[in-house]
């Protein structure tokens, strides 16, 4: 049995003193050895400081704070994220760890909400082509991203852009009319 000075500590289950200070009723709440147990046994599922957390955060700033500089284009639209994931346990069960700093979460459905079957891990380049303003075309009987059809026919994005966006070419022409 411990004096009545000592404790267990509730994290790592090492015994520790009464600190001087500590009145009665600050011994009596106090249940951890150091600061460090006390925030890990708070921790839940450890990932706070982790890419992946902050990707969580910034989905729920976007949709619910209208403070925030993007909820213009998130949260006044509609934009919203699934009740479930408002715990990060269950965010994380679903989309899995972080593939990594090349990949982003995308949205399939540009107008739909932040949940499991509407959300997935692409690279930055494929989530930059699924926005309200990019431009699709019809080429070849395959509908394109103008910049990714640009970037596979070898041919510049801003003269094809002028021609078909300025001047109403046709998108053969835009695509393969004279330099």
């Amino acid at each position: 049995m411990l004096p009545n000075n000592y404790k267990i500590c509730k994290h790592c289950s090492k015994p520790f003193k009464r600190h001087p200070k500590f009145d009665r009723s600050q011994w009596e709440g106090c249940n951890f050895c150091s600061k460090a147990c006390a925030n890990k046994d708070r921790s839940t599922h450890g990932m706070r400081n982790t890419r992946l957390y902050k990707v969580w955060t910034g989905i729920k700033t976007r949709c619910f704070n209208s403070n925030d500089h993007n909820f213009l284009h998130y949260g006044a639209r509609g934009i919203m994220m699934c009740e479930r994931w408002n715990d990060f346990q269950n965010f994380y069960d679903d989309m899995g760890p972080d593939p990594g700093k090349g990949y982003e979460l995308e949205r399939k459905d540009n107008e739909g909400h932040y949940s499991p079957d509407n959300v997935i891990w692409v690279t930055r380049i494929k989530n930059a082509q699924n926005k309200r303003t990019t431009i699709r075309v019809e080429y070849a009987g395959k509908e394109w991203c103008l910049s990714e059809l640009c970037r596979q026919l070898e041919v510049p994005y801003q003269r094809v852009w002028k021609r078909y966006r300025l001047y109403n070419w046709p998108i053969e022409e835009s695509l393969h009319g004279p330099a």
